[in-house]
C-alpha cells in the first residue's frame, strides 16, 4: 500500500508560510514535530491554542526581540 499523499490545501499553506517571515517558525516547529514521533499531549495542544490566542491578541514578540532581551 502507498503512502499517503501531502494534503494539498496543507502543502499550499506551508509552501505560503515558508514565503514570508515566520518561515523560521515553521522550520522550528517541523523539526519539533519529526524529532517527537508522537502525539501530542494535550497539555501540548492547549499550549499551542494559547499561543495562537496571544498572537491574535497581539501579545507576543519577534524571536529576534526576544533573543535580543536575553542577550542572545
Amino acid at each position: 500500500m502507498d503512502p499517503p499523499l501531502i494534503d494539498k490545501d496543507l502543502l499550499a499553506m506551508i509552501e505560503a508560510i515558508n514565503q514570508g517571515p515566520n518561515r523560521d517558525a515553521l522550520r522550528k516547529f517541523v523539526e519539533f514535530l519529526y524529532e517527537e514521533q508522537e502525539e501530542l499531549t494535550p497539555e501540548e495542544w492547549r499550549a499551542i491554542r494559547e499561543g495562537q490566542e496571544d498572537a491574535r491578541q497581539g501579545r507576543v514578540i519577534t524571536l529576534k526581540e526576544y533573543e535580543k532581551a536575553r542577550g542572545l
